[in-house]
């Protein structure tokens, strides 16, 4: 139920091309599967009600034994839970010494085992010890040059060939004003505290030109790539088409697929929101730059990894037209590509403020109101009830129709 094509080496030779014919609904659903899941609360974490100091939750990240690890920007430090939601420990802090961070804005399971604090600011990832909170070395990922503008979103990888290897999304600058180039790339950690340059692109992703179009803001808005259970690079490169590119640990292009996929017209509404999240409500004419708005969704909005090489994807229809009690709906990709269900998952949660995130098994855990434009823009109060921070674990029981 895709095209495919196999690659190898990077090149672009075709092997296989698998052509369906199906028939698409408003939603973008065919006739394949869908399976229902209902979200059931196993614990919650209240900012308020139970004492935490949260600033700013940037990031969360989930280990294989369902510990929690919850990135505060704002406070430069993890806070751990249990995977029944027990507070553990909090670990890094800020500064500019070995293992401290400031304005962390990711994290991320380095290939040694540690975790791994990116900064926004000088693009180093402080490695600390997971239980420990100890020191286990810095790196400072730079760009081909070394002429880095940012250091985004950071993915760890597998062992491979005696090398520690991570992908990296970065921008890098040209050297003239708003104009830059964004890339997703293959690094190499020496884990010798030198700084480390890409071993291979892997993707550019934007390269902007004066103007703020959205579209080469793709990657910066949504995560449309992660790194599967196998250690492949999954990347879905262009905003209005559902393809998946397949990069293997050594970075080589191995397989292409192309999934079916409705588009739909923006609403007036939807186009007010990309506004108010990419700006905070604020007028990009005032700073000389032209904001294109694509008549559009993204296509594809996140990847999640899933055991055994699956993977769930949020499209720009995941949560339109879903009907009552439906949060979302994921596509479920196998490894090989193939379309092979549609995921409903119902529950309370709210698809423009929320944030997912999965964990082993049939756990996710959801930082409700971490959309911290709607907090912070709109008017609104970052006390405000309706978006309360509130961070919950969820098990996800398959229900039957009815």
């Amino acid at each position: 139920m895709r095209k495919s094509e196999q690659l190898g080496l990077g090149s672009l030779l075709l092997y296989n091309i698998v052509v369906f014919a199906w028939f698409v609904s408003p939603c973008g659903a065919t006739d394949i599967p869908i399976k229902r899941f209902q979200m059931d609360e196993v614990w919650k974490i209240d900012d308020e009600e139970d004492g935490f100091l949260f600033g700013e939750i940037e990031d969360l990240l989930i280990d294989k034994d369902g510990t929690v690890f919850v990135l505060d920007s704002q406070l430069a430090n993890v806070k751990v839970f249990s995977a029944e939601g027990q507070y553990l420990r909090t670990i890094g802090r800020e500064g500019d010494g070995p293992g401290e961070v400031r304005a962390p804005g990711d994290l991320v399971f380095m290939p040694d085992g540690s975790l791994g604090l990116v900064s926004k600011l000088n693009w180093k990832i402080a490695k600390i010890d997971k239980e420990t909170g100890d020191v286990r070395g810095d790196v400072r990922a730079l760009g081909l040059d070394g002429n880095l503008t940012s250091l985004h979103q950071v993915r760890g990888s597998w062992r491979s060939g005696g090398s520690n290897n991570f992908t990296a999304l970065v921008t890098e600058s040209t050297g003239q004003f708003w104009h830059w180039r964004m890339y997703l790339a293959l690094y190499w950690d020496k884990n010798d505290g030198q700084n480390i340059f890409p071993e291979k692109i892997l993707c550019d992703v934007g390269e902007a030109q004066g103007s703020d179009i959205e579209e080469e803001e793709f990657f910066s808005i949504w995560d449309p790539w992660a790194i599967d259970s196998f250690g492949r690079t999954v990347i879905a490169p262009y905003w209005g088409s559902y393809t998946l590119r397949y990069y293997d640990v050594h970075g080589e292009l191995v397989t292409q697929v192309e999934l079916p996929y409705l588009q739909r017209d923006r609403s007036d509404k939807e186009k007010k929101r990309l506004l108010e999240k990419v700006w905070g409500g604020t007028s990009p004419e005032k700073f000389g730059v032209d904001l294109i708005i694509s008549k559009t969704e993204a296509v594809v909005r996140r990847i999640h990894p899933r055991p055994n090489g699956r993977l769930w994807i949020q499209t720009g229809n995941s949560a339109y037209n879903v009907g009552d009690g439906v949060f979302r709906v994921y596509d479920v990709v196998g490894p090989d590509g193939d379309l092979e269900f549609k995921a409903e998952i119902h529950g309370h949660a709210d698809d423009l403020v929320d944030k997912v995130y999965f964990g082993p098994g049939d756990l996710i855990v959801i930082v409700h109101g971490a959309e911290r434009y709607v907090q912070n823009h709109r008017g609104l109060k970052k006390n405000a009830t309706e978006y309360d921070l509130l961070i919950a674990g969820y098990r996800l029981r398959e229900i039957a129709d009815d």
